[in-house]
């Protein structure tokens, strides 16, 4: 909730959200399919290994959407985000920061 909080306030606000880091949704990547986790990877200290960056908006949408599951609406965000990255093309120079990974339309959370 604290996420989906985060990310209206920024949206109400007019504030910067394609970048933003954001509250990491808890246990997120329980429910993403592996092939479609989060893109982003950030190295804590050069001793240790890369770990995922779950602080994006791909995994606030994520968390959104397993919410909206949960309150029994079955419409799905994918087709609606999708639709806006063909609509603003030039969002898809942000996709990387914004955490989308390159195959996230097989996210069945998104799509099925």
């Amino acid at each position: 909730m604290k996420t989906i909080h985060e990310v209206r306030n920024n949206c109400g606000h007019h504030s910067r959200l394609f970048n933003r880091n954001l509250a990491a949704p808890t246990a997120i990547k329980r429910i993403l399919q592996p092939q479609a986790a989060p893109l982003v990877k950030t190295k804590p200290s050069p001793d240790k290994n890369e770990v995922d960056q779950v602080n994006r908006l791909y995994t606030a949408a994520a968390a959104l959407q397993q919410l909206l599951i949960g309150l029994g609406y079955d419409e799905k965000m994918g087709p609606v985000i999708s639709a806006l990255f063909d609509k603003y093309p030039i969002a898809l120079r942000f996709k990387p920061s914004m955490g989308f990974p390159e195959n996230w339309r097989e996210e069945p959370l998104f799509f099925s």
